[in-house]
């Protein structure tokens, strides 16, 4: 396990697998699990690691051991992707996952050590009426303290039996609070081209 400090003061705790000096593998996490919650994305980084490679594999900010002592929005999520990019101190690769993908695309344009960028079952372009209307039912349930009706507009199209097992868990329903970096990233990237973001140079 490491740690570093971002310039705004969130601590963000990593697993560093692999070699200090080699193509660095960043992953981002959709609105999900932990990274001791994740084992496919911890075999994901092994392998990269076995061949060469070195593999990021952050808590998000405000989940697992992650902590931030400010509401956790956009800004501070695409500020611990940057740190995290500075400290590889080599070429990166952003690794999206769900919603985690447009967080991704958001900071491949201000990684100037971007090597490469993977986004994994992106949600882009899925919300009916746009992810402008989606965003705004959710921030407006979050701003009227209805945090329930939050995640249920959240997670629209998501199975039934899937919302029920979220109601167990301890963190319901403050954990919407920590997928706001997710609705914004999601509207804000309707608007990006993929191929924009990036240098020609930079595999997609």
């Amino acid at each position: 396990m490491s740690a570093i400090t971002t310039s705004r003061g969130d601590r963000i705790v990593y697993d560093d697998l692999g070699a200090p000096g080699a193509v660095t593998a960043i992953f981002i996490a959709g609105a999900g699990p932990t990274r001791a919650e994740d084992p496919v994305t911890l075999a994901t980084g092994e392998a990269f690691a076995v061949r060469g490679g070195r593999a990021f594999i952050p808590d998000r900010i405000g989940r697992g051991e992650s902590t931030s002592e400010a509401p956790i929005d956009l800004p501070a999520q695409l500020d611990a992707i940057g740190a995290l990019a500075a400290e590889a101190d080599a070429p990166v690769i952003l690794i999206g996952h769900s919603s985690g993908c447009a967080i991704a695309l958001l900071a491949a344009a201000r990684t100037p050590n971007l090597a490469g960028l993977v986004l994994w079952e992106a949600p882009l372009g899925l919300f009916e009426g746009g992810a402008a209307s989606w965003w705004t039912n959710v921030r407006r349930a979050i701003e009227a303290d209805d945090l329930e009706e939050a995640v249920a507009h959240y997670m629209v199209g998501m199975p039934p039996e899937w919302l029920e097992e979220l109601k167990k868990s301890p963190a319901y329903p403050q954990v919407v609070l920590g997928w706001v970096p997710d609705g914004e990233a999601l509207m804000e990237s309707r608007n990006v081209a993929i191929a924009t973001c990036c240098p020609p140079s930079v595999p997609l």
